[in-house]
């Protein structure tokens, strides 16, 4: 019993490791050395605090996507907040594996974007 509770303590530490996180896709995003996305009249730290803190409150909200697909550009011109875990998640993902330019241009909409 002892050694199936520290294998499954161990296995969800790893898998929590793996992939992006909150902050490393906000730095992404909004760090002057990375993609630099600019809103006008908000800071860059202001812009970075505001996305972890959205990220981070959608983790620990369960849910679905429903319909939410961040390779879709926003083309309201509103942005789009993640309620969920499932949409921060593929935030994440879509946010790490998508080249600044089109970042700029919408894609992986969300945590300001």
């Amino acid at each position: 019993m002892r050694l199936t509770l520290i294998t499954l303590i161990a296995s969800t530490a790893l898998l929590q490791a793996c992939g992006a996180n909150c902050q490393e896709a906000c730095n992404r995003a909004f760090n002057e050395s990375e993609c630099n996305l600019r809103i006008p009249g908000e800071t860059q730290d202001d812009l970075f605090d505001d996305c972890v803190a959205e990220c981070e409150w959608a983790l620990r909200t369960p849910g679905e996507l429903e319909g939410y697909d961040p390779d879709e550009p926003s083309t309201s011109g509103e942005s789009m907040v993640l309620d969920n875990e499932k949409q921060a998640a593929v935030w994440m993902d879509c946010v790490m594996e998508t080249s600044c330019e089109r970042l700029d241009q919408g894609h992986c909409a969300g945590a300001g974007i």
